[in-house]
């Protein structure tokens, strides 16, 4: 074929645009180069931060006397255990704790008529984690005592008070020296105390067979076997007037006792002795005491919070 000028250029003009044209290769999946490779991870590296402190709360009564309905309006268990379940989250913190002071029964009828049975039964459903065990506690005798121990879902902690027959702390009746509870995941020792003059402020016919000891040498006997069951920080509930706690919280400062509760006077009271906080709360269930005290687990050492 006889190609013409017109032809030629047109020929020419085609194979221009294709070589012109882009080239778009195939991708083909290829080995990936070992620069290409997600890179492997590294060994976490541990970081221990320090553990914070732990704030607690301890709330506080002494001397109820059954008076479960109050004294005036206002007044009483189921009023008390409202105000502390909104303003404390009694119940629902684990880092709020209730405590007594002993002095739990005699008073109303309600109270004295059942040797007490009644003002137990409220404790319980209050949330009461101890009480200890004040002079009226003995007042129906230590058969109904121990029948009221049995029944009450809280120990009831006396370190001072033995047996004389062989110095041993009444456990047969259901009296504890010491307990070690789990609070927010910290262990809190609550130890007790009872007055050394009970038998002066009780029926002597049923104390004839135990004594009340010296409470510094109770106190500095229960407190290393605390310390030794994992006790962090001890905590002290006594059916002591406040100025004798005052005293002792100096004679037994170097057993770290982070905070003594006092009863029998029928006196509020919060202050602090040393390192010391003492609370003491009005009588029947007519108020209450409390204290906020932080422990920081790095030191071992325990503050009051405003």
């Amino acid at each position: 074929m006889r190609l013409t000028k017109t032809t030629l250029v047109l020929l020419i003009a085609v194979l221009l645009l294709s070589a012109c044209k882009p080239f778009t290769p195939t991708p083909s999946p290829l080995s990936p180069s070992p620069s290409a490779l997600p890179p492997t991870p590294l060994p976490a590296t541990a970081t221990t931060l320090p553990p914070s402190p732990t704030s607690f709360t301890f709330l506080y009564t002494s001397d109820e006397h059954g008076w479960m309905s109050g004294q005036e309006n206002g007044q009483g268990a189921a009023e008390l255990l409202g105000l502390w379940q909104a303003e404390y989250g009694l119940g629902q913190d684990p880092a709020v704790l209730l405590l007594s002071g002993g002095d739990n029964w005699t008073g109303p009828a309600i109270s004295t008529w059942f040797d007490g049975e009644g003002m137990v039964e409220v404790m319980n459903r209050m949330g009461y984690a101890a009480s200890a065990v004040g002079n009226h506690e003995f007042d129906f005798g230590l058969a109904v005592l121990q029948t009221r121990l049995e029944q009450a879902e809280f120990p009831f902690i006396s370190a001072n008070l033995r047996w004389k027959a062989d110095g041993s702390v009444p456990v047969d009746l259901g009296i504890q020296p010491y307990t070690i509870l789990d609070v927010a995941g910290r262990k809190v020792g609550i130890t007790g105390l009872s007055a050394t003059y009970t038998p002066e402020v009780a029926n002597p016919a049923y104390l004839v067979d135990l004594e009340f000891t010296s409470y510094q040498s109770a106190l500095r006997e229960v407190v290393p076997q605390m310390r030794t069951d994992g006790a962090e920080m001890i905590l002290l509930i006594a059916h002591i007037c406040p100025d004798e706690l005052e005293l002792l919280a100096i004679q037994v400062a170097e057993l770290g006792i982070a905070m003594m509760g006092g009863g029998h006077c029928h006196i509020p009271y919060a202050r602090r002795s040393g390192e010391t906080a003492i609370i003491a709360s009005p009588p029947e269930l007519g108020g209450y005491a409390y204290a906020t005290l932080a422990y920081d687990p790095s030191s071992g050492q325990t503050s009051e919070e405003a």
